[in-house]
């Protein structure tokens, strides 16, 4: 399953359309909606059946938690000199009651204990990138944005 997951993660806005698999909010522009299905048939070992995963169906993906769990949006648009436009949105997880809101990775591998001195609660980001670059829904692996 976990294979559905990442797909569902890459192609998010293809398949949930401009704004993403919104839960919260109470109307969906019929005009931002994708019209996209992706559906994925998982052959697993004999006995079992092979069975169909639709993506827009799986609600657990990391683009989907990170809309889900943002406090606010932040809705931006800059222009260049030569016809160049970048849009966007930022979304804020603030750090309250000592812990933070940004959404766990739910299939994440489980840091690895050394011993009982050097225990960390909540890890940093690592080298995990700050955002995540979308072009025209589809996830653009390995891009940051720089400094």
């Amino acid at each position: 399953m976990t294979i559905c997951f990442v797909f569902s993660h890459l192609y998010h806005y293809y398949i949930h359309g401009l704004n993403g698999n919104d839960m919260k909010a109470s109307n969906r522009n019929s005009d931002c909606v994708s019209n996209i299905d992706i559906q994925i048939s998982l052959l697993e070992k004999f006995p079992k059946i092979p069975r169909m995963v639709n993506l827009r169906e799986i609600d657990n993906d990391m683009q989907t938690l990170y809309i889900n769990t943002s406090a606010d949006t932040f809705e931006f648009k800059a222009c260049t000199d030569v016809d160049g436009i970048v849009e966007g949105v930022l979304r804020y997880h603030p750090f309250l009651y000592d812990r933070e809101t940004y959404p766990e990775d739910p299939y994440a591998i489980p840091a690895t204990e050394e011993d009982d001195d050097s225990i960390v609660l909540n890890q940093a980001r690592g080298k995990r990138p700050i955002f995540e670059c979308f072009w025209n829904g589809r996830l653009i692996p390995y891009t940051t944005v720089s400094e």
